[in-house]
C-alpha cells in the first residue's frame, strides 16, 4: 500500500511516541507495519485511538487494538445524542448480542434503526 511521505511520516511519528510511552523501541519493520495497518485511518482518528490505548492498555497496543479503538470512537460518534446512547439493551453501542443454537451473533439493535 502506499502513501504519502506525510501521512506515513506523521502516523510513524504518533506510533513512536506511542511506543515511548509504554518504554519500547521500534524497529523499522515493526514501526512499518503500524504505519501499514492503521494508513486508511485519519491522523485525527489515530490520535484519539491511542489516547484510549494508553487509558485502557497496560502494554504497547497491537496495530489491530488501534484500529478497534478508532473504530469505537467512530461508532461513539455516530450513536452520540441518538436513542442509542440511552438503550439498555445495548449500552449504547448500537448491537445487541442475539443466542441462536450455535452461539451469539450480533444484531443490530431497533435503537440504531430509528
Amino acid at each position: 500500500m502506499r502513501h504519502s511521505k506525510n501521512t506515513s511520516s506523521e502516523i510513524a511519528k504518533e506510533i513512536a511516541s506511542l511506543a515511548k510511552y509504554y518504554g519500547r523501541e521500534l524497529g523499522a519493520d515493526e514501526l512499518r507495519v503500524y504505519v501499514d495497518g492503521l494508513s486508511h485511518i485519519s491522523l485525527a482518528a489515530i490520535r484519539k485511538a491511542i489516547q484510549t490505548a494508553i487509558r485502557r492498555d497496560s502494554r504497547m497496543p497491537t496495530v489491530a487494538a488501534i484500529r478497534h479503538y478508532a473504530i469505537e470512537q467512530n461508532d461513539a460518534t455516530l450513536y452520540q445524542g441518538s436513542s442509542a446512547e440511552r438503550c439498555d439493551e445495548c449500552r449504547g453501542t448500537g448491537w445487541r448480542m442475539k443466542p441462536d443454537g450455535s452461539g451469539e451473533w450480533a444484531k443490530l439493535c431497533q435503537c440504531a434503526r430509528t
